[in-house]
Order: C-alpha cells, then structure tokens, then sequence
C-alpha cells in the first residue's frame, strides 16, 4: 500500500519536460455553467395609455459538458501559444413568470423561458509555463451558441424563437502534465453574445423582446496529446 502511495505521488510530483505543452492533442471537459442573460420586455395597458419596461436577468447554473482538440507549442524557452475547438453540450434553462401591474385591476402575466442547448468556441491559447510543467494561459477568442426563447402572456399561446448568436469569449486557464501525453486543465471563460429581439405578436407589447445573452462557464478538462 504504501509503495503505491510514493509511485502516485511521484507520478504527480515529478518534472515533465517542455514537451509535453507542444503538438496536437484532444479531450474531453466537464464542470458547470452559468447564465446571467438579461431580458427586457416594454409591455402597455390593454388601452394603449400607459407602457411599463421591465428588465431582468433570470440565473440559472447546470451542468455541461463536452470535447476539445487543439494544437500548442512552447516558444522562447517558456512563452506558449496554441489553437483550441472546444464544444460543450448544455441544459441551462432559465423560467421567470413576471406581473406587470400597468393597470391595477388588470395585471398583466407573463411566463418567460430561455434554453441554451449548446456551445462551440475557437480560441487562442496565450501563456507561461512555470517551474517547467505549469502552464497558466488566457483564453481569448469567438463563441456561437443557440438559444430558445418561450413567451406566453395571460391565455395566449406560446410565442417561439430560436437563434443562434456569436459573441467574443475570454478567461483564465492552466494545464499541468501528469505524464508526457496525458494533461490535466482547469479553465473559467465568460462570453458576451449578440442581442437579439424576439417579435412577439401581441396588443400589451409595445416592443419586441429583447434578449442579450451571457454565460459564465468553469470546467475541468483532460487531454492527450500526441
């Protein structure tokens, strides 16, 4: 037991050469995302008289998941720059049921759903590597996702949308080598997408929907590299 305890150990501990942070490479990520999209309704009174704009951001955090492959390599003895696709299936379905109390006696209620089903990034990968395995780096690059956004005020029917949106995606990573191809990596990203207004057909809406997507993303990645 304890000669498996000190193999381990060594395992982790030991120094793996520059190498290991330059070829190809894929793998897979898991961990949890976060939507914080804020969605911005300008309703009005069956009369027409008076309007009420409500502006929210409805969170929701749950689990995604995915591949990646991409190709590194090291440059000046310690400086690295690399090319990553990274995808990731999701479930991130935010609800928010809103009253809107233009008129006293006749408010207004509106159920209000948005999905994001997947993601895909194609990023650079600019970073340091410390005591020789260590490798920090910042994430920056273009992200696309599809949205679902759901509608339904009072005893209308649901009103649909669906739109897939790009946006610009920055974070924060680092990848240590347990072995010479086998990599270990946390990363946190935020991405800011491109807003988009869902036209509903409806006499208490004085405006489309508008829907201005974000997502924070914190994962625990493992990769081959070949």
């Amino acid at each position: 037991m304890y000669k498996l305890h000190f193999i381990l150990l060594a395992l982790i501990t030991v120094s793996v050469p520059l190498e290991a942070h330059t070829g190809f490479y894929v793998g897979g990520q898991i961990g949890a995302g976060a939507s914080s999209t804020k969605i911005t309704t300008t309703y009005r009174s069956v009369d027409a008289t008076n309007t009420a704009v409500n502006s929210s951001r409805p969170g929701v955090i749950d689990i995604l998941g995915g591949a990646h492959i991409g190709y590194g390599t090291v440059f000046s003895e310690k400086w690295y720059a690399g090319l990553e696709l990274l995808f990731d299936f999701a479930n991130l379905n935010t609800k928010e049921i809103r009253v809107i109390n233009i008129a006293v006696d006749d408010p207004i209620l509106n159920h209000v759903k948005l999905d994001m089903d997947y993601s895909g990034n194609l990023a650079t990968r600019l970073g340091y590597i410390l005591d020789e395995s260590l490798l920090l780096y910042l994430r920056l690059g273009v992200a696309n996702s599809r949205w679902k956004f759901e509608s339904a005020i009072n005893t209308e029917p649901v009103f649909k949308k669906k739109k897939n949106r790009t946006g610009f995606v920055s974070g924060l990573g680092f990848s240590y080598p347990l072995t010479k191809q086998l990599i270990l990596g946390a990363e946190y990203t935020y991405t800011a997408y491109k807003s988009f207004k869902a036209d509903q057909v409806n006499r208490l809406l004085a405006e489309p929907h508008k829907i201005d997507p974000s997502l924070h993303e914190a994962k625990l990645k493992l990769s081959w590299l070949f």
